[in-house]
């Protein structure tokens, strides 16, 4: 009986100090993702307030990186620092950001979690993209942005974080888009990154969806398809509106009057432009207004209005001057070349058309070089720069086969329509869904009203079994 006792005492003890360090450790695993989250909330707070205010999403930041725990995840220290390493390329730290960054991806392998290596392997391919675009990429085969891009598509499938899948796929898009001229790739990520976002639902969707919503509009409008760019934007401006997203109307009003200027519906454009600067000058976006203020210009050009367009276009080029604006004023600068050909100041103008020509040849992508191209090619007519003339025309028609004539037109009318059929079928599920919900919850609130007598009675037959029970044993005892 002694030894039972003994027995028996030592298995509690064990069995206590198991429960003891079972709770202990569920505490610190508790307290680990209380923090992760919390983390994460404040990240996803400071992607909300860069949006509208830099100086302080910046402060707010380095808060966060500052008060970071030890015992963070390392995905969460991942994400922290990415965003760390971007803001460095908005004050052109160019070197840092890139020794972080290969700092920051050595860090993710060697805790072998694959969303983290996929966040960090994405960070360094977005300050690649930035090196490549200020035309100061390293000469290194290791940092080869197509390489990267590769393996970046790789781990992006073997990745679960719908956040990162989707930030991953915008940035290839992007960079095939402005640095390959492979518009087909591009428009895949985009589906890719699209078909992710219908999919999630927390406070970045709205954004997130505007934001590729416009970019797919953008590619449009760069393969001269306004009619494909179209619903795109006007689907981003009603979504913006509704969701009371006023950061990013001017600039969408202003594709949309662009869009409208190709599609020749010059009543609709003036309307858009006008709106859009009404926005651009209440949210204080100088870059945007004067944007507008180009395309206004571009307005009065078309109706022939060379004063109006030269006054208006004159100012802007004073603005985006002060503002050390480069791609305005280069913009501005060709387009007041332009005005001044067709009003007959051509030697002046072809001085500001060739002024600015080296900047576009430097920095567009195929389709949009093609198009300046071409304007520039009418002003040597018209100046009677006949053999500049000959030259651009010649420049301009090498793009064309390289744009036109490799079948790639084609393959992305065929993508748009399997992404029609794509959305078409998914609003049909989501309505099927919706329906079935709704039927789900009708049967179950009838199936409520028919058992809840039964579900009463068994209640009522169980109390009394059990009272007759007790009776019964109340009864045995007394017997005894």
């Amino acid at each position: 009986m002694c030894n039972d006792n003994v027995f028996f005492t030592k298995y509690l003890i064990k069995l206590i100090t198991l429960t003891l360090l079972w709770c202990c450790s569920l505490h610190i695993t508790l307290a680990s993702t209380a923090i992760a989250t919390q983390t994460e909330q404040l990240l996803d707070d400071y992607l909300e307030l860069i949006v509208d205010n830099q100086p302080d999403a910046i402060t707010r930041l380095e808060q966060i990186l500052a008060q970071l725990p030890q015992d963070v995840p390392i995905s969460t220290k991942v994400r922290a620092f990415s965003y760390h390493i971007r803001n460095h390329l908005m004050y052109q730290q160019t070197d840092l950001a890139l020794q972080q960054a290969e700092h920051l991806l050595q860090l993710a392998y060697a805790a072998g979690l694959q969303d983290a290596i996929t966040e960090a392997l994405l960070t360094q391919f977005n300050v690649l993209m930035y090196i490549q675009e200020q035309h100061a990429m390293p000469q290194s085969p290791r940092l080869n942005i197509i390489k990267l891009a590769t393996e970046l598509n790789q781990q992006l499938t073997q990745t679960r974080d719908a956040r990162i899948r989707y930030v991953g796929h915008i940035l290839l898009a992007e960079m095939y888009m402005h640095q390959q001229s492979d518009y087909e790739t591009a428009l895949t990520h985009y589906y890719s990154a699209y078909d992710i976002i219908q999919k999630t639902a927390d406070n970045q969707t709205v954004r997130r969806t505007i934001h590729l919503l416009e970019h797919i509009g953008r590619m449009h409008l760069s393969l001269n398809n306004p009619a494909l760019a179209y619903p795109y934007i006007s689907q981003a401006i009603d979504i913006a509106i509704r969701h009371n997203i006023q950061r990013r109307l001017a600039l969408l009003y202003l594709l949309k009057g662009y869009t409208e200027e190709q599609l020749q519906q010059p009543e609709q454009e003036l309307a858009s432009l006008q709106t859009g600067l009404v926005w651009a000058e209440k949210m204080q976006e100088q870059n945007t207004a004067i944007s507008i203020m180009h395309n206004i210009g571009l307005y009065y050009q078309q109706k022939k209005l060379y004063d109006k367009a030269a006054a208006i276009l004159n100012e802007a080029l004073r603005k985006s001057a002060a503002l050390h604006d480069t791609y305005n004023t280069n913009n501005i600068m060709m387009s007041l070349g332009i005005v001044q050909v067709k009003s007959g100041n051509q030697q002046q103008g072809i001085v500001l058309i060739e002024q600015s020509l080296p900047y576009f040849r430097q920095t567009l992508d195929q389709a949009a070089l093609h198009d300046v191209l071409g304007e520039v090619a009418n002003s040597y007519q018209q100046a009677g720069l006949f053999k500049q003339q000959a030259d651009t025309l010649l420049e301009q028609s090498q793009l064309t086969e390289a744009l036109f004539h490799t079948g790639q037109d084609e393959r992305i009318q065929a993508l748009q329509k399997q992404f029609d059929t794509s959305q078409l079928a998914q609003k049909e599920r989501q309505l099927e869904q919706e329906n079935a919900n709704t039927a789900s919850q009708t049967e179950y609130k009838s199936l409520q009203h028919k058992f809840m007598p039964l579900l009463v009675i068994a209640i009522l037959c169980i109390t009394l079994l059990l009272w007759l029970l007790c009776r019964r044993r109340r009864f045995w005892h007394s017997k005894r």
